[in-house]
């Protein structure tokens, strides 16, 4: 049943937008990690690399759930074995180009995932982060206005962020088995107010420009 249910939910997410609201809990993502590898390569906990996960993305209006799942995917569920080190706190491959190049490396869980982000933000939007940037390739992003601001959903990073084709799906797949992890009452309407306030954030938001562009025109 719950296989059925992962297959329907990778149906529906497709074309899930990099931007926006998460959909899993942290405790569907830590249960999902914890379930897959239970002995991950972390400098951290689990609860904390997702409590950071779910904290940056939300600075930024990034999906931090997907955002984990595709370090889920570029670290194979935290086991490494590649050029990148955990202990470098590099979660999505930044800056290893090769087998022998590890790419970069930061102080603490926290700033990992923090470039991440950020890594995330300049593909897909031109907003400003909102912290100070860490990300080591931020820059250089801006200037290929093939890349800069280029991706809206998970599978424009085909081509962009990896050269490999099903890049996104295998994102969104990972993303499914989060979201058919059972959730608890009590995360369940934790996670539907969180929603519920966002969505009026954006609705007042909504209203207050509508109201200036009416007071503008009458001018």
């Amino acid at each position: 049943a719950q296989d059925f249910k992962a297959k329907a939910v990778m149906i529906s997410n497709q074309n899930l937008t990099i931007l926006g609201e998460n959909l899993a809990t942290p405790e569907q993502a830590v249960r999902l990690i914890k379930t897959v590898n239970p002995k991950p390569l972390l400098t951290c906990s689990v609860e904390e690399l997702v409590e950071h996960y779910f904290q940056e993305a939300q600075k930024e209006g990034i999906r931090g759930d997907v955002a984990l799942s595709q370090a889920l995917l570029e670290t194979g569920f935290f086991r490494y074995g590649g050029s990148v080190d955990y202990r470098q706190n590099n979660f999505c491959g930044l800056g290893s180009t090769g087998k022998n190049v590890g790419g970069a490396r930061f102080t603490d869980a926290k700033l990992g995932v923090r470039a991440h982000i950020q890594h995330l933000l300049v593909y897909s939007s031109k907003k400003a982060p909102s912290e100070n940037v860490v990300d080591p390739r931020f820059e250089t992003v801006k200037k290929i206005p093939r890349l800069y601001a280029s991706a809206k959903t998970w599978h424009d990073l085909d081509g962009r962020w990896a050269m490999s084709r099903p890049y996104g799906s295998k994102i969104l797949d990972i993303h499914s088995r989060m979201l058919a992890i059972p959730v608890s009452p009590t995360q369940k309407s934790v996670a539907q107010k969180q929603v519920a306030a966002s969505k009026e954030k954006t609705e007042k938001k909504n209203i207050k420009a509508r109201i200036q562009a009416i007071l503008k025109n009458e001018k």
